[in-house]
């Protein structure tokens, strides 16, 4: 069997990107709200996934390819320094186009809800509000940010301290109804997406049979 191989210290970070999108897919979106000094801030985030539970722990990647750069991603970085506290939404296919207008790196002080027709409501125990139109919620309190890499990206650690779920979408199992979740998820390219509507399961021995 034949294969390619790549060695990161030979490629360029362009090309070091484009590999790792296109390889770790699909990727869950954080739809991350912050509050800070120059306002309310909502930003999409694919580098994001669950860490530990008991407390329950999630983390996203930031990433700042310029010194100078502006907009949204910079803005939540910021924020968080200000005000160690977040909402992570999850994006269901109803939401996408909204979520991508949050993509955009609009000037500090933007308020990204009112740019995509989105409704803040209040949280429960965090300052940032949450996404009215979204199916699920996780306020989190901010642990710990790690700078990486040349770039740098910045890790975001944050403790889940309430969850909010759009009635039915839990049941009285504590199951998440996937097919009321509908996720999305990142894939590699600058546009591509992908839904959750093809699955399959698994009979592992974990599971019992019967």
């Amino acid at each position: 069997m034949e294969f390619d191989s790549f060695y990161p210290e030979a490629l360029d970070r362009t090309i070091q990107s484009k590999l790792m999108n296109g390889i770790v897919v699909p990727r869950p979106i954080a739809w991350v709200s912050t509050t800070g000094s120059a306002g309310l801030n909502l930003a999409p985030f694919s580098y994001f996934n669950v860490v530990a539970v008991e407390p329950p722990v999630v983390m996203f990647s930031i990433s700042i390819p310029v010194a100078d750069r502006t907009g949204t991603v910079k803005d939540t970085l910021q924020n968080l320094r200000e005000v160690p506290e977040f909402v992570l939404h999850l994006v269901d296919q109803e939401l996408a186009l909204q979520m991508n207008e949050t993509s955009a790196e609009h000037g500090r002080g933007t308020n990204e809800f009112e740019a995509a027709g989105l409704t803040p409501i209040p949280s429960s125990r965090v300052r940032p509000p949450r996404i009215g139109e979204a199916g699920l919620h996780l306020e989190c309190a901010l642990m710990e940010i790690l700078e990486i890499g040349k770039v740098p990206y910045h890790m975001v650690l944050g403790e889940v301290i309430a969850i909010h779920a759009r009635k039915s979408i839990v049941d009285e199992r504590y199951r998440v109804d996937q097919d009321l979740h509908r996720p999305i998820g990142r894939l590699g390219g600058a546009s591509q997406y992908a839904t959750t509507k093809d699955r399959f399961t698994i009979m592992g021995s974990h599971i019992k049979t019967g």
